[in-house]
């Protein structure tokens, strides 16, 4: 899932903007992961970060909005390129998130992303261009 960040004073945009660093907006300084304290921060947010030169919050939250979405997408790196593989590939790993687990017992058909080697289960569709762009 794709993570929306916010600090107390700083918006999604503005917040991730290098390659894989986090940098407060406030002040400039890094960003270091930090625990999430309790159930309910574990419920709301994906991860928390605390500024190290001021020491303010930041944190990404969970995108439920996806887990609505009609459309399959990578559970790991969010991305809608997704092949259809008939069989299990034993070699790359399996998502095993309860609810993809209980779609497999109903019959979803098994997805595959490319760009994390990520297999799961989703009764939801792919994407229609990457539907006809499977056979390039």
């Amino acid at each position: 899932m794709r993570h929306a960040f916010r600090c107390e004073v700083v918006y999604a945009p503005t917040l991730s903007r290098l390659v894989g660093m986090r940098v407060c907006e406030t002040c400039g300084g890094n960003l270091r992961r930090v625990p999430r304290a309790g159930l309910w921060d574990r419920i709301r947010y994906a991860a928390m970060y605390r500024c190290v030169e001021c020491g303010r919050r930041a944190v990404a939250t969970v995108g439920w909005s996806e887990i609505f979405s009609l459309t399959a997408r990578c559970p790991r790196c969010g991305t809608y390129d997704l092949a259809q593989n008939s069989e299990r590939d034993r070699v790359d790993q399996l998502h095993k998130n309860p609810f993809s687990l209980l779609q497999a017992l109903f019959g979803a058909p098994l997805y595959h992303c490319r760009y994390c080697r990520l297999q799961f289960y989703d009764f939801r569709r792919r994407v229609a261009s990457q539907v006809t762009a499977k056979g390039i």
